[in-house]
């Protein structure tokens, strides 16, 4: 797309609650650091990006019962509020990986509907979820996705990127 990326990832971190069921500091605790594992090291974002894709939840949901809706819903909230802070009227873009199972996604999007609804509600509407679940091909390291996944779900985040940067966000 002939866009600059950049990343704020960290294999195993979820929105309230990480891989196996461990809650010290998720992903939202971590955003805004420069070095994450350091929480002093607070800063701000170089520059506001043009849009912002939020692929997380995975977590959450893949091992043990999920997370209590409101518990989810409140933190997924808190991270778009400070994504927006960060990144003024860029579309926010919200979506979760397809390794989870058919009922787990099911729950963590439904979950994602609700904290989407919440920041309209507050007059956001440059948030929005994206489809961008496919048929897993095999898995990469640590039961990530592959790469013939990755180009996957690459072909269905490619349009949702082009409309998103092509139209000012409604805010």
């Amino acid at each position: 797309m002939g866009a600059e990326a950049s990343l704020v990832a960290w294999s195993g971190k979820g929105v309230v609650s990480n891989f196996g069921g461990d809650r010290h500091e998720p992903l939202p605790a971590l955003y805004g650091r420069r070095a994450p594992t350091e929480p002093e090291s607070g800063g701000s974002f170089t520059a506001p990006a043009d849009v912002v894709v939020v692929n997380l939840g995975t977590n959450d949901f893949s091992m043990g019962e999920p997370p209590a809706a409101e518990e989810f819903v409140a933190g997924y909230v808190g991270l778009l509020d400070r994504i927006r802070r960060a990144h003024g009227d860029a579309p926010i873009l919200a979506t979760v990986a397809p390794m989870l199972s058919d009922e787990a996604r099911a729950i963590a999007e439904g979950y994602i509907d609700q904290a989407i609804a919440r920041r309209r509600e507050a007059g956001d509407l440059g948030v929005r979820r994206i489809e961008l679940h496919v048929a897993p091909q095999g898995f990469g390291c640590d039961w990530h996705p592959s790469a013939a996944t990755h180009e996957a779900m690459a072909a269905r985040l490619v349009p949702h990127l082009r409309r998103a940067l092509e139209r000012p966000a409604a805010s």
